[in-house]
Order: C-alpha cells, then sequence, then structure tokens
C-alpha cells in the first residue's frame, strides 16, 4: 500500500499529460477508501500543479455512463399476482417470447420462477419503449416498473401470471444475442421435442434453460432433499463422504484412473462404489451411514449405464435384510406417491416368470414352461433344443388371435421383434372359437389331443387368444419371450403409465455363465 502511494508521484513528475492525474484519483477512488483518496489526492494535486504548466487547469472527471454495476431485482417473474397489482417491481431475465401489437410491445420475461407479460406505454415512456422494442428472443435485460390487471380480454388463463402485467417505465440491455439460436428454448407445452440430442449437449446452457429440463432438475434436488431429511431426521442415519481418490479394488467393471504428479508411474482409481469405505465405518463403529454417492465406472455405453452417475448408497450395522428393505420401502413411500407393498421375488422365479432381470410387473403376462408336453414331439426345431439342453417356453396373449394376423406373425413387426432379439424364427398357435389349434403346420401336426389339452391348460388358453413360442437355451428363450412381451404390452395398452409396481429382487447369483469367453463373470 505504502510502496504504491509513493511511486505515484513519481509517475506524476515524470509526465506532463494532463490525464495522468485523473486517471490516478480514478483509481483511488474505487481501489481505496473514501479516507485514503481524500488524504492522497491533496498533495498530488498540488505536486502535479507545481510541475505542469501554468496554464494547466485540474477539472474533475465525469464517471462513465457505462460504468459496470451491480444488478439487483425486487420479485421474481413467476411470484407476481394479482396482489402486487399498483406495486414497483425490478424484474430481471430472459426475453421469452416478443411481438409487436397495435403500436404497443409486449413481451414474456422469464427467470427461474416462470414468465410474467411485460408492455410498454410509446407515449409516456419512450426510451423504455425503444429499448423493449428492439429485443429479440433470449436477450438478457432488466426491467422496472407497475405491475396491473390486464384487461378481461387479454387475461392468460394457461399462465400463472396471465391476470397481471408488467407496465415498463425503464429498462436495460445486459446482454444481447449475436447469433441465431439452434434451437427454441421456449415452446408450447405440447409441442414435440424434435432437436437432436447431440445439439442439445453441444448448447447445454440452453437446452437447460427450457422448463422441462430445469424441472427434471429441480425434481432430482427435491427428491435428494427429502432423502436426506428421512435418513438423518427419522432414522437416525449419518452422512459421511468417503474418497474419492483411492487404489484400485476389484470390482464389476474397470476403473477410471488418474495418474499421479507426486509418485510419477502411479496412479488413483476413481471409486465405483463406496462399498470398502463403508464396511470400514460399520467396523469403525458407526451404526448407520448414507451418502449421495458419486460413482464412475468405465464401460460400454447402454441404456441403463454411464461411465458417471449417482446413487444413494447406505449401510446398517446388525440389521436383517428384512429390515433393510423395509427402510427401503417407507423412503421411497416418502419421495414418491407410491403406496403399495413391495412384493419380494427369488431370482430364479423371477426369471422363469417373465424372462428378464428387471421385470415390469404393471401387468400379469407370464411365461409358462412347456418343455414336458413336448418332451416326445415331431416338431424337429423343438426336439432339436430339447436334446442339446435347451427348453421350451410360450407366452399367452389374450384376444392375439383377432389382433395378429397370419401374415403379421411371419412377416410383421413382431415377427421382426423375435428376430431382433436373436431368435432364428417365431412359432405360434391361434386358439380358435371352437377350441381347435390354428398356426404354424408342422407344429399342428405334431399335437395330439393330449398335448392340446394340457397346452391350454398350461396357458390358460381360450377361443381367440395367442400362444407364441420360443425353443432353445435358457438365456436365449427368456430374451425372446421378454421382449415379446413388452412389445405386445404396449401395443395393446396393457401398462398403465400412472401405475408404479416395484419389486425385490432376492437371492441375486453372485457369478453368471459367459457363453461366449466360456467362464464365469460377476
Amino acid at each position: 500500500m505504502t510502496l504504491l502511494l509513493r511511486s505515484f508521484p513519481l509517475i506524476t513528475l515524470r509526465t506532463t499529460r494532463p490525464y495522468s492525474l485523473p486517471l490516478l484519483q480514478t483509481l483511488l477512488k474505487y481501489h481505496f477508501s473514501t479516507s485514503l483518496s481524500t488524504k492522497y489526492a491533496k498533495p498530488l494535486a498540488a505536486l502535479s500543479a507545481s510541475s505542469s504548466s501554468p496554464e494547466t487547469i485540474l477539472k474533475p472527471q465525469q464517471q462513465p455512463k457505462d460504468t459496470l454495476h451491480w444488478v439487483s431485482r425486487t420479485n421474481f417473474c413467476g411470484q407476481l399476482s394479482i396482489n402486487d397489482v399498483g406495486a414497483r417491481v425490478r424484474l430481471c431475465g430472459w426475453v421469452a417470447l416478443h411481438r409487436v401489437h397495435g403500436g404497443l410491445t409486449f413481451f414474456n420475461l422469464r427467470d427461474h420462477t416462470g414468465i410474467v407479460q411485460v408492455a410498454t406505454l410509446p407515449d409516456e415512456f419512450p426510451d423504455a419503449h425503444s429499448i423493449i422494442n428492439d429485443l429479440r428472443i433470449e436477450y438478457v435485460v432488466v426491467v422496472e416498473g407497475v405491475v396491473r390487471s390486464r384487461p378481461v380480454e387479454s387475461v392468460n388463463t394457461k399462465m400463472v401470471t396471465g391476470s397481471i402485467e408488467v407496465v415498463a417505465e425503464h429498462a436495460q440491455l445486459l446482454n444481447a444475442v449475436k447469433t441465431k439460436l439452434p434451437f427454441l428454448v421456449t415452446t408450447v407445452d405440447d409441442a414435440k421435442d424434435s432437436v437432436k440430442e447431440e445439439i442439445r449437449l453441444r448448447y447445454r446452457c440452453l437446452d437447460l434453460r427450457r422448463q422441462q429440463m430445469s424441472s427434471n432438475i429441480m425434481l432430482r434436488h427435491r427428491v435428494v432433499k427429502l432423502i436426506r431429511r428421512y435418513l438423518e431426521d427419522v432414522q437416525g442415519f449419518v452422512e459421511i463422504e468417503t474418497p474419492i481418490l483411492s487404489r484400485s479394488t476389484p470390482e464389476g467393471a474397470r476403473d477410471f484412473l488418474v495418474p499421479s504428479r507426486i509418485q510419477p508411474g502411479t496412479f488413483y482409481a476413481l471409486p465405483q462404489s463406496p462399498q470398502l469405505f463403508k464396511q470400514m465405518l460399520m467396523v469403525s463403529g458407526f451404526d448407520k451411514y448414507y451418502q449421495i454417492a458419486r460413482c464412475f465406472r468405465d464401460e460400454d455405453l447402454r441404456a441403463d449405464r454411464q461411465p458417471e452417475f449417482t446413487q444413494l448408497d447406505m449401510e446398517l450395522a446388525f440389521t436383517p435384510m428384512e429390515d433393510m428393505l423395509r427402510l427401503n420401502e417407507d423412503l421411497i413411500r416418502k419421495v414418491s406417491s407410491y403406496q403399495n407393498h413391495s412384493l419380494g421375488l427369488h431370482m430364479l422365479k423371477r426369471m422363469s416368470r417373465y424372462g428378464s432381470d428387471r421385470p415390469d410387473t404393471r401387468f400379469d403376462l407370464h411365461l409358462k414352461e412347456v418343455s414336458d408336453i413336448f418332451s416326445e414331439s415331431s416338431f424337429r426345431v423343438f426336439a432339436d433344443s430339447l436334446k442339446s439342453g435347451g427348453i421350451i417356453k410360450v407366452l399367452c396373449v389374450p384376444s392375439g388371435a383377432k389382433i395378429y394376423s397370419n401374415t403379421a406373425l411371419k412377416k410383421g413387426d413382431i415377427y421382426n421383434e423375435a428376430i431382433k432379439s436373436g431368435a432364428k424364427g417365431l412359432a405360434f398357435l391361434k386358439v380358435l372359437d371352437n377350441g381347435e389349434f390354428e398356426g404354424i403346420s408342422a407344429l399342428l401336426s405334431s399335437l395330439n389331443s393330449t398335448n392340446k389339452e394340457q397346452l391350454l391348460s398350461r396357458c390358460s388358453a381360450g377361443p381367440g387368444d395367442l400362444i407364441l413360442f420360443a425353443a432353445g437355451h435358457h438365456s436365449s428363450v427368456n430374451k425372446t419371450l421378454d421382449r415379446l412381451r413388452l412389445f405386445v404390452a404396449n401395443q395393446l395398452g396393457l401398462i398403465d403409465p400412472s401405475r408404479n409396481s416395484i419389486l425385490w429382487v432376492t437371492d441375486f447369483p453372485m457369478f453368471e455363465w459367459n457363453e461366449t469367453e466360456q467362464r464365469l463373470e460377476t
């Protein structure tokens, strides 16, 4: 401080430019307190005057009009209501919609709380009208004005603030859009999202301005908040953060590695889960631990897999499995509208009944194994599958015989779904009104009266129903029928999207046989 002030007189003595001292005064004014600038400005002025020509007269410098200043607001756009009529407000936000009508300019101003309409009065406030008239979509502005009720014919019942508007008396442009927007941020509620995800990710700041995206983030925030309050205040959990940089440990995927600068040639591993750390906490005597944990797994992208994700991680000491399941069910009820009791289903039963390790239980189409019925079948496809150790399973579609034609079953959409799952074809039978079968001729000829009765009884099939077959290895059969089950349910409208159905999977196998690599894997 002292060194800086001592250097300024030297600078002043070495120059005769009249603007050097005002520059110094400006520095003192904005970077030091008023007392300091007053204390040191007078000697410097006298020194400069004595060293300059007699004609030089020092004049106070005017502060530029466009000096950067803090922007403040008094209210939020989406929180204004009819109770605020007559109030003077200052709003900040983005231009969501801009239009000119009858010599007046209107625009919707958007912030994180919602949207409010702003109107202009050209005769009374021409400056504000001129600025607002030149605005475009997504410009950032500050508007100051008075809240008033809209005319009855202009009330917008679709907007929360549709009964009021703000008459702009002053307006300031903070930031303009210099290039064409890659996509619209504000659209009608029922507009289809036609923007490619690649474009949205490239312009992520614009994408996150959209109502759908901001709502998703706020929903996540509320869910995490409820989780924390429930686990801590009701269940007595302690939130503990575990290390991110650690040694590599055996997990279900490859690690992301971070090279160490201090120890060249060595690496940290980002955690795939806090598994070892939470076990250490249990051994250390912490009874209930939880963490909103960030996890990292270097694996191929899939619809339900990402390299970086967040999970709720928890651990309890001296707690049986039933209590753990009950705790999680109560937590799910706390953060959602789900109130039903969750089902517990053994891993093997689940695969046998649904053909999937994550089945959709909102509808009742179940798979049935019929290998014993076709144990002596002359149908070559079934006989070869059973001979090689495979199985035969069926999916009965109620009223499917009347919905799907033979052509659709032989080369239509449902046939293509079976092929996409890896099947070589799709065998089927239709139950006619007289109780007889119709379908693949070779399969029909292999059935006797006893087999037909057994098949109808096993599938609980009746007139008009459709029976779909899959034969082969257990995993391929389950994969095919699981895909067909979901395809049929969506086509027939069997799934209620508003319904939740939670399923606990118990006794999950630790290892699974990989046919391609001929080894066990986790």
